[in-house]
């Protein structure tokens, strides 16, 4: 019981010297007994080399993990992966199938992403102004104001000039029904 509690001190120097690497091993035991968090936050530290070498490939085996329970965070950091081909093989279509599990399970993060993605298209994903202004439209009305909240209102300017006002509406009547789903763990 008091694994995560002290890896988290650990990890945040919290009532002791910060040292992420003295957290890895007790999250590991805490991962190997399926603790999402700890699988996450393993996979986050994986992949930005914190308290261990950097290792997308390991990165991305704690962050399916912890997705398959239905975390939001990880399965949006997951598809930003396989969107990248980062410690994964390359798959646009996955990708952008577990951002949006992640949006929809309400993820502003994930909304925020898929909104820029939606909006600038590129080679592997078509361009969606409309689809990205619902996105924006909810994080907007619905996150808490901070960084996010101001990126949200750059993108939203952009997209205002790129639609007509029907299309706007009807973005923001969409937006106006969007409830939060979580996403649903899957069968071991």
């Amino acid at each position: 019981r008091a694994m995560m509690p002290f890896a988290q001190m650990k990890l945040q120097g919290v009532g002791t010297e910060k040292d992420p690497a003295a957290a890895v091993p007790y999250l590991e035991k805490l991962a190997a007994a399926g603790n999402a968090n700890a699988n996450e936050m393993l996979g986050t530290m994986a992949l930005q080399g914190i308290g261990m070498e950097k290792d997308p490939v390991k990165a991305g085996r704690h962050l399916t993990q912890a997705a398959r329970t239905g975390d939001d965070s990880s399965t949006f950091i997951l598809g930003q992966m396989y969107l990248k081909g980062v410690g994964v093989e390359k798959d646009t279509e996955l990708g952008l199938r577990l951002i949006t599990q992640s949006a929809n399970a309400g993820n502003f993060q994930a909304m925020l992403n898929l909104a820029m993605i939606l909006a600038n298209g590129s080679d592997d994903v078509s361009q969606d102004s409309q689809q990205a202004y619902r996105w924006i439209t909810i994080v907007l009305n619905r996150a808490p104001q901070g960084e996010l909240f101001y990126g949200a209102s750059g993108i939203e300017t952009t997209l205002r000039s790129r639609l007509s006002s029907r299309q706007i509406e009807a973005a923001q009547a969409e937006a106006s029904r969007f409830m939060a789903t979580p996403i649903k763990p899957a069968v071991r």
